[in-house]
Order: structure tokens, then C-alpha cells, then sequence
């Protein structure tokens, strides 16, 4: 081929490209330039008419891949609130638990632990066999004995309770007593009985026919509980007597062979008369 043809063949496949641009996709115009298709194929066309295709290289370049640009719409962020795990203890019992105003019988009872019920402990006794729990049955706190109890989770935290001051109990035995002795089911013989109480030691007595039986014996820390000893000179024996009210009481004598109750200032013996 001669170089005016060549150059009218060149000519001739750019006016065909150009009328045929608007039917090629946008993306492969984007791909290789309009000069580029025409070398190409003038290279092709040469070379099948076996004119020495080498004389001419094709340009070809590859494609760059497209590039992404991600809106913030577009982008998704995965995010997880941690809530921090605080220090926390509660309680159960094995057997129904009295919860007081303090460590002991002597201080109120203000509420109870029953068997099946949670409750969250705040603190623990200074000597550690008791623990400050909210009160299951009212507001505030309370003292739970941790013999039947069984606690769940961290106790380091816990603040250290001192026993409140104690309560000046509501039992006092100091006065005089009509008592009912006897066996149960069997009339019972009335003894008045004198006694004085000094701090948690009680004594006293009382006259039987001529015999004079004397009584001593220690109170419970509440005061409620008087154990003790009677003596009549010849014979003697342990009693115990239990307040129900400030002016009642039930009790045995000889380890509850025998029934013994009283009641003072007008109050009506109990019945039944045997206790504790």
C-alpha cells in the first residue's frame, strides 16, 4: 500500500468511528480513545492483507477500575452500649429469719427473711454473723442472723455495721406474781411469788405450808426468758418462764414435768399455762 492510501484509509476509518460515536456505549468510549480504535484497526486491516503489520502498534491501555466513594449514609457502624456490672450481693435462708433493729432478740424485730424470698444485702456486723439487708416487709434496713443464710455475689464492698445501742427492754420481773403449778390436765396449787430483778440476774421466792422455796436464776439478753433454780430446802430443780406479755408469763418446772404460769397487776393467768 502505497502512503496515500494509507493516509486515505486512516481518514476514511476515523470518519467512520466518528459517525458511529453516538451508538458506541459510554463506558467503552471511556475505555480506549478514538485514536487508538483507528490504529488498531489499521493494524488488523493490514494485517490481513499480510502488508507488514508491524509497522504500526496498536496503544491499548487497561482500564482503570472504578473508584468508590462511600457517603456517610452508606456507611454502617456497629456500636454496642456497655453497661458497667456494679458490686452487688443478695440473700436467701434455708429457714424462716427474724430481721431486727440490731444483732440479738433484744432489739425489735421489724421484719422477716421467709424461705423463697431475695432480698439485697448493704452491710455486715462488725463481728460478721450478721448482715444489713433491706427490709423485705417495710422501708429501711434491718438485721438479718446469717446462721440459715446464704449470700450470692461480691461482699467486698460492703460497709462495716457497728450494733446499735441497745434497746432498754420491755420485760422486767421485779413484783408480784400469782402463779398456777401443776400437771397438765389436773388442778394446779396458786403460789404468790415475790421477785427482784438486779440487771439480768432475778431471785425471789415464796411460802408452801410452812416450807419457804427460794427461786434464782439469769435473764435471756431481751429479758424475756428467766432460767433458773428452786430450792426448798430438802429438794430442788430447774424452771424456766417465758413472758408473752409485761404481765404474763408460761413455764415448766423439772423439765416440763410440770406446768407453771403466772400473771400480776390484774392480768388473767395464761392458758394453756406450759412453756416455753
Amino acid at each position: 500500500m502505497t502512503k496515500r492510501n494509507f493516509k486515505s484509509l486512516i481518514a476514511l476509518v476515523l470518519l467512520t468511528l466518528f459517525l458511529q460515536a453516538c451508538n458506541i456505549p459510554l463506558l467503552q468510549q471511556s475505555k480506549i480513545s478514538v485514536e487508538d480504535q483507528a490504529k488498531t484497526i489499521v493494524v488488523q486491516t493490514l494485517t490481513a492483507q499480510g502488508n507488514g503489520g508491524n509497522d504500526i502498534q496498536p496503544t491499548t491501555e487497561e482500564a482503570p477500575l472504578p473508584s468508590f466513594t462511600l457517603t456517610p449514609t452508606e456507611i454502617s457502624i456497629s456500636t454496642s452500649t456497655l453497661t458497667p456490672t456494679l458490686d452487688h450481693a443478695t440473700v436467701t435462708v434455708s429457714v424462716d429469719t427474724n430481721c431486727r433493729t440490731g444483732p440479738g432478740k433484744i432489739y425489735d424485730r421489724v421484719g422477716g427473711l421467709l424461705v423463697g424470698e431475695t432480698a439485697e444485702v448493704v452491710g455486715k456486723s462488725s463481728e460478721g454473723n450478721y448482715w444489713i439487708i433491706e427490709n423485705p416487709d417495710a422501708a429501711g434496713i434491718c438485721w438479718l442472723w446469717g446462721y440459715y443464710a446464704t449470700v450470692v455475689g461480691s461482699t467486698k464492698h460492703l460497709a462495716i455495721h457497728t450494733p446499735p445501742p441497745t434497746p432498754t427492754p420491755i420485760y422486767h420481773w421485779t413484783g408480784v406474781w400469782t402463779t398456777s403449778h401443776g400437771v397438765t390436765g389436773f388442778p394446779h396449787l396458786t403460789f404468790i411469788v415475790t421477785l427482784t430483778q438486779t440487771d439480768n440476774n432475778v431471785s425471789g421466792g415464796f411460802s408452801d405450808g410452812g416450807f419457804t422455796v427460794t427461786l434464782e436464776g439469769s435473764l435471756s439478753s431481751d429479758w424475756q426468758l428467766f432460767t433458773g433454780t428452786w430450792d426448798d430446802g430438802g429438794d430442788s430443780g430447774p424452771f424456766e418462764w417465758k413472758m408473752i406479755s409485761v404481765n404474763q408469763f408460761i413455764g415448766n418446772r423439772n423439765n416440763g414435768d410440770y406446768e407453771w404460769c403466772g400473771a400480776r397487776n390484774g392480768a388473767d393467768i395464761p392458758s394453756p399455762c406450759k412453756g416455753p
